[in-house]
């Protein structure tokens, strides 16, 4: 059965390796097939570099093990409910990828905000 299967694991977007111990982390780059991640700071009053080191950062974090894990099938990120905020109420949204990995506008972006002092 799946649920026999599914182990949720705790961690943390921020730190190298998600946060999670050594040992579980070489664990999982053996055994992964699966990401289903929520993992995401929804906060709108956070300083906009926490919010890229989580929401950014971690996310390619999860790529990165997922890009190590030998068996690795499938990624599912479920996104802030802030993405589609401009449509309608009922509105249904076809699924699509708006952006790919390797993206050189968006890591520009990102990168030139990591390198802002704090107080701009």
């Amino acid at each position: 059965m799946a649920a026999e299967r599914c182990v949720a694991i705790e961690g943390d977007l921020v730190p190298a390796r998600l946060g999670i111990k050594d040992h579980i982390y070489e664990q999982l780059k053996t055994e992964l097939n699966i990401i289903i991640s929520n993992a995401a700071s929804v906060s709108y009053s956070d300083p906009i570099k926490d919010a890229i080191a989580t929401n950014f950062h971690g996310a390619m974090k999860l790529m990165q093990l997922a890009k190590e894990s030998k068996n690795f099938t499938v990624f599912v990120h479920v996104s802030t409910v802030g993405v589609n905020m401009h449509n309608k109420p009922g509105t249904i949204n076809n699924e699509q990828v708006y952006w790919e990995p390797g993206d050189e506008k968006i890591i520009e972006t990102v990168a030139k905000i990591d390198a802002m002092n704090p107080q701009e």
